[in-house]
């Protein structure tokens, strides 16, 4: 059995590589030389520096029996300020994937009614893959709050904070990484309890607190789903029933991406993402 994981190096990739069976030939992608050489220390597999982006890199690989598609520009203050590389980057890599194999898409709660150009990437990766898996934050993952809020503490700093009424959902990155191996075709989302007070997280830690405001595409309150969710075998995984469309369409749209990419044409791009997300 053959199994790649992309995006290895990051939190959710390398939580994947601990987990899966490891009778599996495994082949570990990240673009990150460090992420990677951290993984391919701990799990036995073949390492592969490089970006989805690049076709070829998929047909060097030839046929995987199971892809876990972890890698993206998961930021939403970072892809707003860099958009064209962040709607190129998260789509073009995924659509790459759907041309040559079935695929677990790792998602996003922003994919939900999104407000943000990462969100809406991640909705139109969604209608590329069959199977997806919805997250929240994942705890202590890279760029999340709690790190952050180490770094501040450390160098004697205030907790940053967008504002005192934004409640996030947190998951562990074990839950979420059972999730996906459990993944079947749809869009999945676990039961993550009630959504957390960021400042009162904040309040328990210090009394030194920043509000900064929310930044370009972040929401009040993130939501995994505006749709009755599903039950399943599982309680604690539910399934959401969200529009679909031809694939060809989809494909049709990445096409018209990638050209107004040639041109550096921001406009462009987000028309085509707007159709559809």
């Amino acid at each position: 059995m053959k199994t790649l994981i992309t995006g290895a190096g990051g939190t959710i990739g390398s939580e994947i590589a601990r987990q899966i069976d490891f009778s599996d030939e495994l082949f570990l992608l990240d673009h990150c030389e460090y992420a990677l050489y951290k993984i391919h220390r701990e799990v036995s597999g073949t390492p592969i520096l490089g970006n989805m982006t690049n076709m070829n890199i998929l047909v060097g690989i030839g046929k995987m029996d199971k892809v876990y598609h972890s890698a993206a520009y998961k930021h939403v203050n970072m892809v707003e300020r860099n958009p064209i590389e962040g709607i190129y980057n998260n789509i073009v890599s995924t659509y790459n994937l759907s041309l040559t194999t079935k695929f677990v898409l790792i998602s996003s709660d922003k994919a939900s009614k999104p407000m943000s150009i990462m969100g809406r990437t991640k909705r139109f990766c969604e209608l590329l893959s069959d199977t997806s898996v919805r997250f929240g934050n994942v705890l202590g993952s890279s760029g999340s709050v709690i790190p952050m809020w180490e770094y501040q503490m450390k160098n004697g700093l205030p907790l940053t904070v967008t504002h005192k009424d934004a409640y996030r959902y947190f998951m562990s990155k074990e839950d979420a990484v059972k999730m996906v191996l459990r993944a079947s075709k749809g869009i999945s989302v676990l039961d993550m309890g009630a959504p957390v007070s960021i400042y009162e997280m904040a309040r328990k830690i210090s009394d030194n607190i920043e509000i900064i405001g929310l930044q370009k595409g972040e929401k009040l309150v993130e939501e995994i789903s505006t749709k009755n969710l599903i039950p399943t075998d599982d309680p604690k995984i539910f399934k959401i029933d969200e529009p679909t469309y031809p694939l060809g369409e989809i494909y049709d749209a990445v096409e018209e991406i990638k050209y107004f990419y040639g041109l550096y044409n921001l406009e462009g791009m987000l028309n085509v993402l707007k159709r559809y997300v």
